[in-house]
């Protein structure tokens, strides 16, 4: 998480010098993942970080939407939309269902909307 905080202001500053005026940028949070997560990154070397990955995730969330503020560039807070939709994640405990994947849909959509008025 320490790296990601070090890195994270100088990346969006490096995109905010290349990406055109009229780019609409969508940085979304990592969304919630389960307490059991199985197969995917959860390979032996991280295993022992396993309890701690939900909390940096918070934080690092947390974090990323102090700094998009600081260079005026919005969120779209895709863990607090799918908290209490944990019943659409796969049994990975990663990933999201087809029924989680169309829920996702009409928010990217209303946040672009939001974006371009």
């Amino acid at each position: 998480i320490k790296e990601y905080k070090n890195n994270l202001p100088s990346g969006l500053f490096n995109l905010a010098k290349v990406l055109p005026s009229y780019t609409v940028f969508i940085w979304t949070t990592t969304m919630p993942i389960s307490k059991d997560v199985k197969g995917g990154f959860m390979i032996p070397e991280v295993e022992s970080c396993k309890l701690r990955i939900r909390e940096d995730i918070l934080e690092a969330n947390f974090y990323a939407v102090k700094v998009l503020d600081q260079f005026k560039l919005d969120c779209l807070d895709l863990h607090y939309y799918f908290r209490n939709q944990v019943h659409l994640r796969a049994t990975d405990g990663i990933h999201w269902s087809s029924a989680g994947k169309i829920f996702f849909g009409p928010l990217i959509i209303l946040f672009l909307i939001l974006q371009l008025n």
